[in-house]
Parts: C-alpha cells; structure tokens; sequence
C-alpha cells in the first residue's frame, strides 16, 4: 500500500492505513498526525490523552474512547492541538516524581 496515496479525507485515511495487518486505528492517527501533520486527529483511543482530557476538564475518572471523542468534537479543526495538549498536561505530573 503506497502512502503516497493516502486519502485526504482523514477517516479514509484511517481505513486505508488500517487494512494493513497490525496497524490499528491508533497507529493510524498517530501516523496521520506527526509524519502527515493532519492537525484534526484526535487519538480518543490514547489513555494518556484520556486522562490529560479529564484533567484539563477537571473530569471526576477517565473518560472512555467514546466519550473522548464526544468531548473533542467541539475541539475541531485543531483536536491534533487538543491532543498535544492532553499529553503534556499528562506527562507533567511524571516529572515532578
């Protein structure tokens, strides 16, 4: 499967990528959002970027995969910003240990 010939719609692009075995819808946005720089990705599946979503939104537990997307969906065109964010704020308490 060539990459050159990645839909440009981004939910075909995750189909596309995930026909090959062992990528996941994960890898695929993972892959959509840093090496083709798509900046509406929104990696729901990503448990870091749960739990930086609950934090940022002073959510009482981590929100599910579905409720992840439901809450980015107000996020869009910039939700790849969004999960940036998520993994920092994530990532920040790791540093203080």
């Amino acid at each position: 499967m060539p990459l050159d010939a990645l839909p440009g719609n981004d939910e075909e692009a995750i189909a596309y990528l995930t026909r090959v075995k062992g990528i996941g819808r994960w890898s695929a946005e993972i892959y959509l959002l840093f090496a083709e720089g798509r900046g509406d990705i929104w990696p729901a599946g990503d448990l870091a970027v749960q739990e930086g979503t609950a934090r940022l939104l002073a959510l009482p537990e981590r929100p599910s995969e579905k409720r992840t997307r439901e809450i980015a969906e107000n996020w869009r065109p910039h939700r790849g910003a969004a999960a940036i964010f998520a993994w920092h704020i994530y990532a920040k308490d790791f540093k203080a240990i």
